[in-house]
């Protein structure tokens, strides 16, 4: 299964708890946010992952590669605009990755049991 993980935005809706971070890096029971997602998109038979990236960027790709430890094929792409576009914006950014194939589009900020 191929999954586009949009991850570019800042997330303004939550500025008290991630004033500095990206809120992938969120705490849930220990662990970040982001990696409860991808153990969980990993269960659910994730072959193949397109992070959208943009705010802390650097950070959030090594979280990814830190929490998928190679099981996957992943293809960063970086929405240079995060700023000035939403999660469309993003999606088009991968669109070279995606064109032509099924693929699960998923938010960054989202916990599922899988």
């Amino acid at each position: 299964m191929k999954v586009a993980l949009l991850l570019a935005g800042k997330g303004r809706r939550l500025k008290e708890i991630c004033r500095s971070r990206h809120k992938a890096f969120i705490l849930l029971d220990g662990v970040p946010c982001l990696t409860h997602l991808l153990n969980g998109l990993l269960r659910a038979g994730m072959t193949e992952l397109i992070p959208v990236l943009g705010f802390d960027s650097i950070a959030v790709e090594q979280l990814v590669r830190e929490s998928c430890r190679e099981r996957v094929k992943i293809l960063p792409v970086v929405n240079p605009r995060y700023e000035q576009t939403n999660n469309l914006g993003s999606l088009i950014c991968a669109r070279p990755y995606l064109d032509g194939e099924s693929f699960l589009i998923c938010n960054g900020d989202l916990v599922i049991n899988a």
